[in-house]
């Protein structure tokens, strides 16, 4: 399952995406989904847990210091911020990636950049799409077309000269300028489109 990212919340309660997807799976449940999650990247989710805990986000009823993903509680703060639609929403599943890679594919310019397709192939970007998504589960469809756009505008400035190709774009040797843009408009809000700057 995907979880919705509201941003408000992620901004008003000083809450990174992958602390806020933390807290949602502990919410409604979802241990195995936390487990996967958190065995992908251990380092990295194992300290938002810790982290989430020290702000006073969950609690751990545990008697050993390894973190048991069943022993963790939610407290009432964060119930307090959840939307009423939050409930076992699923925002992209693997067979939807391909009803709109198309239309995210055409948000890049047509012909080539660098003596390459701009859009890439089609299978090459689902597949690298369904990769993402599945290490990126914090980003939905929304963040990720704001992502991409951002991402257009910023190489437009330059003719789009140094332009990655879309599935370069996703991944080239396990660096993601997708997720790094994605990260930029969950930390900077709205995206804004004028005279082809980018304000976030």
């Amino acid at each position: 399952m995907e979880i919705k990212l509201n941003t408000i919340n992620l901004i008003d309660n000083k809450l990174s995406p992958n602390e806020y997807t933390i807290l949602n799976l502990i919410y409604l449940k979802k241990h195995s989904e936390l487990i996967n999650l958190v065995s992908n990247r251990q380092r990295e989710y194992t300290r938002c847990i810790y982290s989430l805990c020290e702000k006073g986000w969950l609690k751990y009823s545990g008697a050993t210091p390894n973190i048991d993903v069943h022993e963790l509680f939610i407290r009432d703060k964060f119930k307090d911020i959840l939307d009423d639609t939050i409930t076992e929403k699923v925002i992209i599943k693997n067979n939807e990636i391909e009803e709109w890679i198309q239309s995210w594919r055409a948000l890049f310019p047509a012909g080539k950049a660098n003596g390459y397709p701009s859009r890439g192939d089609k299978k090459g970007c689902i597949k690298k799409m369904k990769t993402f998504i599945q290490k990126y589960p914090e980003y939905d469809k929304d963040i990720i077309f704001k992502a991409t756009r951002a991402y257009i505008l910023e190489k437009k400035k330059d003719e789009y000269r140094y332009l990655q190709g879309a599935h370069y774009f996703i991944d080239k040797n396990r660096t993601s300028n997708l997720a790094a843009f994605c990260e930029l408009i969950v930390e900077g809000g709205e995206m804004e489109e004028k005279n082809n700057v980018i304000n976030l």
